[in-house]
């Protein structure tokens, strides 16, 4: 256009760079062009185009400067686009820290059902403490997460769509950090928007209005009404902002400064700027402090597991070490009780299978019984009690040797009566 270039020959050589719906509404824009409406009547009818960039191109057509107008909002879609950019900077890194976080819980949570199944008698934590088994309670987390993530949205969404009045965005306002965030970053579009408006020739009326629609915040252009009322009663723009009690002072200064200098578009400009990268500076500060918060909560939650693991581990060796002892009879009439302690049953069946098939055992249950009345008991019952096999043996052996015994005694008694016979 600056070159001489016919509007309707110019848009027609942007027409051919775009695709998708942008391509068809821009047609519908040419042909309109060629019917002989002008470029703002043009794209007013069209949807995908915002006010401000409609009110910018009438104001530069009537004021023959369209070239420019076109130029300052080329530069005002390039600062949005870079400010958008710098956001999602700010919280792609949180993003993903949230999304490892959830893939870490879900895998801890199957690799607890899978101990659970493969090692007999574990009982896994219950996390939430709602009775729940592992995989249990990996679908009631992703439950909770899907629902986080819907009532978000509809959060945002309510409040994009004024659902909720400026009560949403006055508490995101009171917190701390994401408060100055959400507050600069509007202020910055108004005062690029607003200053660039003023600039451009604009009356003040429509200059507030698309200034401050600009902002995309509900707290600011709930006061639209009323400050575009001061503006056309023709109370300056200082004043005409400061009744509405919602714009920082140092936004004020900016505007009375400009305005009694006469610069006020290059003061709204700088002030823009700065704004701008402060809001930088607090999303990467939210970034950093999100995946801190993010790494604490998913610590937390596994410490928590492990430590409950440990202490289920310690409780099941405590009940092992102080339960109640069952008697031999019991054991053997199989009256054990049931137990999901797995130390308890495996020292029950250890116990009863030692019990009904051990010799040794048996040998000394034998010693126990005759021990209840040693008192009543003869020398040779006491050792047939306690040794039965080994006091046996001895027993046959004393047998034998008093029986050669007896038998050395005869025999020479023999040979002396045989000899007195003979004489």
């Amino acid at each position: 256009m600056k070159a001489g270039i016919p509007i309707a020959q110019a848009w027609e050589n942007e027409c051919r760079f775009q695709r998708g719906r942008t391509r068809g509404t821009f047609e519908r824009v040419q042909e309109r062009l060629q019917a002989g409406q002008t470029l703002a009547e043009a794209i007013k009818e069209a949807p995908c185009f915002p006010a401000l960039l409609t009110e910018m191109v009438r104001v530069g057509e009537e004021t023959g400067k369209l070239d420019q107008a076109c130029l300052k909002m080329a530069d005002h879609y390039r600062t949005i686009v870079r400010m958008k950019r710098t956001f999602w900077q700010g919280v792609t890194w949180p993003l993903l820290q949230l999304s490892a976080a959830a893939a870490v819980v879900s895998v801890f949570f199957v690799v607890l059902h899978v101990l659970e199944t493969r090692i007999s008698g574990l009982v896994a934590p219950d996390v939430f403490m709602l009775g729940l088994s592992p995989l249990g309670n990996l679908v009631l987390f992703w439950g909770a997460v899907l629902a986080g993530t819907l009532g978000l949205f509809l959060v945002v969404t309510g409040i994009r769509s004024g659902w909720f009045g400026n009560l949403p965005m006055r508490l995101a306002l009171s917190i701390p950090l994401l408060g100055s965030t959400i507050r600069e970053l509007a202020l910055s579009r108004f005062a690029w928007a607003f200053g660039t408006a003023v600039d451009a020739g604009m009356n003040a009326k429509t200059a507030m209005q698309l200034g401050l629609r600009s902002t995309q915040n509900r707290l600011y252009q709930s006061h639209e009404q009323d400050i575009v009322r001061s503006v056309d009663q023709g109370r300056d723009y200082y004043t005409a902002l400061q009744q509405a009690e919602v714009f920082p002072d140092d936004f004020l200064q900016a505007v009375q400064s400009g305005e009694l200098t006469g610069e006020l578009t290059e003061s709204l400009g700088r002030l823009s700027d700065d704004y701008r990268e402060h809001s930088a500076i607090n999303l990467r500060r939210i970034g950093q402090i999100s995946g801190f918060g993010i790494f604490l909560s998913v610590g937390a939650l596994m410490g928590f597991s492990i430590l409950f693991m440990y202490a289920s581990y310690l409780g099941t060796l405590s009940e092992a070490l102080t339960g109640q002892a069952l008697t031999l009879d019991e054991i053997r009439q199989g009256q054990v009780q049931q137990t999901t302690n797995p130390i308890i049953a495996q020292k029950n069946e250890m116990v009863k299978d030692f019990v009904e098939n051990n010799e040794d055992f048996k040998q000394i249950e034998s010693i126990y019984k005759h021990l209840g009345r040693y008192n009543e008991m003869t020398p040779d019952e006491f050792l047939d009690g306690i040794f039965p096999d080994e006091n046996s043996r001895l027993r046959q052996q004393a047998r034998r040797k008093a029986a050669d015994d007896e038998a050395e005694r005869i025999a020479p008694s023999s040979e002396d009566d045989q000899a007195r016979s003979n004489e």
